[in-house]
């Protein structure tokens, strides 16, 4: 009798154990560059992730993108989850003035969507943030400030 306790003791332990990492490596946040969830977006959909990455605001919604992927840029929408409540720096890059174009490095933890929009006018890919964290001095720039692309493209220089 003592031997079956044992015996039932280590099998239930070793379950428990297998069940946990299970568990613990599906829920838990894993550090993929942008590059890689553009390039494999099936493999990290509705995963929870960690992205380090530059973040820009476009229009009324915030952008992440990473321009140094190869072949392709990697870009996706940033979205808040309705229970995330964000810090007050933060919340001023999210939510700032529409009339500026902010740009910051962030650190964002949130689950990834490969059909997070159609992909008509922006990226399809979006990160739904839980957590998002400035890694460098917000920036600001008036939208209408002539950049050297803008006049580029507009034939001035």
């Amino acid at each position: 009798m003592r031997r079956l306790a044992y015996v039932f003791a280590t099998i239930s332990t070793f379950i428990i154990g297998v069940a946990a990492s299970m568990l613990w490596f599906y829920f838990s946040s894993v550090t993929v560059p942008l590059c890689e969830l553009a390039r494999n977006p099936d493999w990290y959909d509705r995963r929870v992730v960690r992205v380090a990455t530059s973040a820009s605001s476009l229009f009324e919604g915030v952008m992440v993108a990473d321009v140094g992927c190869g072949s392709g840029d990697a870009a996706a929408v940033l979205m808040v989850d309705e229970d995330y409540v964000p810090k007050v720096e933060v919340q001023t890059f999210l939510r700032g003035s529409e009339s500026q174009i902010r740009k910051a490095d962030v650190v964002i933890v949130g689950r990834f969507d490969k059909d997070a929009t159609m992909g008509c006018f922006g990226p399809k890919l979006g990160i739904v943030a839980r957590d998002v964290e400035l890694k460098s001095v917000l920036s600001h720039m008036k939208r209408g400030t002539k950049t050297l692309l803008s006049r580029c493209l507009a034939g001035i220089v």
